[in-house]
């Protein structure tokens, strides 16, 4: 078990953590009490601000295998559009399209708005469960 009381790096007051969160949170030695950890990630958020496309960029190279030019080609290609419902995100500029990807293989599939991402992620992409669906639908339009 982890020794629970620990030393704040930045103002060196003792802490104890309170929660298992907050002990997974704290998995490297740099520890800090809860008002330094949130100055810290305040000023990171700025730091990081000012580099998003460069974050963007490297979030889809180590995440899906793609760069930025290959995110937008494919925005391109479905018209800035989701696959799926064929609507553009509500406010482009912040909410981007999902990057949907095939769990088991890899295979990016194309791009998706959350409704869509998030109704084939709860149907965990099973081909069967998602036939049913359509099928209830239907029938309860009768």
């Amino acid at each position: 078990m982890k020794n629970l009381i620990h030393k704040c790096i930045k103002c060196s007051v003792s802490f104890k953590f309170s929660t298992a969160s907050e002990i997974n949170r704290f998995n490297r030695a740099d520890y800090r009490c809860t008002e330094c950890y949130r100055e810290y990630n305040k000023q990171y958020r700025k730091r990081i601000g000012k580099n998003s496309a460069r974050n963007k960029q490297h979030a889809l190279k180590s995440i899906y295998g793609i760069s930025l030019q290959d995110y937008n080609s494919m925005l391109i290609k479905q018209n800035y559009k989701c696959a799926i419902c064929n609507q553009k995100p509500l406010d482009v500029g912040r909410k981007k399209l999902a990057v949907d990807h095939c769990h088991d293989t890899g295979v990016i599939r194309g791009l998706l708005c959350s409704n869509c991402n998030s109704a084939l992620g709860s149907m965990k992409d099973n081909i069967t469960s998602l036939i049913s669906a359509i099928s209830y639908l239907e029938g309860s339009n009768e």
